[in-house]
């Protein structure tokens, strides 16, 4: 079954993402690597030794770090599209119930040297958890984004999407602002929701919560940032279990929502530290 709605979906979604590579603030290469589960499209750009691993959130690709990448030219960066995602790696979608996903970026990694940074966006935060867990002396640091997996999902939010899909546009919008924690939301951020909604089929469902056994191995320094709006995931919950589990990381709670953005330097800055 394919991950996009219509025949023409994944063409529209690419020229997109294309789009967005023409303004692109550094200069960048593209490429792919192969993994045991298929192609994985890759961004290199920054001029640093030490590497930065970047992945994604879902409904999402690469060029998401857009507003990111010139505030972190200073490292090796490693933008890298999740397959099963709406992006120009392959459309499987790995099994969240195993260790697919660790071993698929652990694939991608060995192209490049350890220990490297690593920076995770919601589903790519809940990713970048299940590579620490069992990776841990790969990592100089992990960076989580708005992470899934340290506390369930908020229902209500899932039922409220729903609702939302059935008004067209006006719903898109609202559930945008919902998800960002603002009214004002740029038409462009409105105007890509829409075009994901109309072209992609999301995966449905909570990704899976780590156990205390697993967060407890996280010896690397742990930066996790979070909105305290956020509709979609319990921040405080996640936040104190982080802190309660993993005693020396670094807690930001921001006022925001699921969203965050233009935190480049903030991420920059933090690197340096560690």
């Amino acid at each position: 079954m394919t991950i996009y709605k219509k025949e023409e979906s994944k063409h529209i979604i690419m020229s997109h993402y294309d789009d967005i590579l023409k303004r692109w603030p550094i200069p960048y290469k593209s490429h792919m690597v192969e993994t045991r589960y298929g192609n994985t499209h890759i961004l290199e750009m920054g001029d640093g030794d030490e590497l930065l691993v970047l992945l994604h959130g879902s409904t999402s690709n690469s060029s998401m770090w857009i507003g990111e990448v010139a505030d972190l030219s200073n490292y090796k960066i490693v933008a890298i599209d999740i397959p099963g995602e709406p992006n120009r790696s392959t459309e499987e979608r790995l099994d969240l119930d195993d260790e697919s996903f660790s071993l698929w970026l652990d694939d991608c990694m060995k192209h490049y040297a350890s220990p490297f940074h690593l920076v995770g966006n919601s589903l790519g935060g809940w990713i970048a958890l299940k590579y620490a867990v069992t990776h841990p002396n790969k990592l100089r640091s992990l960076i989580l984004l708005a992470p899934s997996g340290l506390a369930p999902a908020r229902i209500s939010f899932v039922f409220k999407t729903l609702i939302y899909l059935t008004m067209g546009k006006r719903g898109i919008k609202q559930m945008t602002s919902l998800a960002m924690g603002t009214k004002e939301v740029p038409k462009e951020v409105c105007e890509v929701t829409e075009m994901m909604m109309s072209h992609f089929n999301p995966r449905i469902g909570s990704l899976p919560t780590f156990d205390d056994e697993a967060l407890k191995k996280l010896s690397m320094p742990v930066l996790y940032m979070a909105g305290r709006k956020d509709q979609l995931l319990q921040t405080q919950k996640s936040a104190d279990r982080v802190k309660t589990l993993i005693p020396t990381s670094d807690i930001r709670i921001m006022d925001r929502g699921h969203a965050l953005f233009d935190i480049g330097k903030e991420l920059a800055d933090y690197i340096e530290s560690v």
